[in-house]
């Protein structure tokens, strides 16, 4: 299942999303920030405001062990998400299992 940005998010959610599908992997704030600076983002407030939005609306996920968030699609009903995670490049790979 692919993630897209819906319509409705701020100008700071929506590159925030974006970047992190473009992405694929888990990102920091930090890293988020870098990124985005370029594109008008002034504070790295700007952007953890806008992850702890998506993440109320269930469009991104805090991978703890990572300390950096990856963005996800809704499960399917009566399924849970799971990510596999590569320990060199941080490339999230996101899987459904039933409950």
């Amino acid at each position: 299942m692919s993630l897209t940005v819906p319509e409705g998010l701020s100008r700071s959610q929506t590159l925030v999303l974006a970047c992190l599908i473009d992405q694929g992997r888990a990102m920091s704030g930090m890293k988020l920030f870098d990124a985005l600076r370029g594109q008008g983002v002034v504070s790295t407030g700007t952007i953890y405001w806008a992850l702890n939005t998506l993440i109320e609306r269930g469009l991104v996920h805090h991978i703890a062990t990572l300390r950096g968030y990856v963005a996800c699609p809704p499960c399917p009903p009566g399924e849970a998400a799971g990510y596999a995670i590569c320990d060199d490049c941080r490339r999230i790979w996101r899987f459904t299992l039933p409950r």
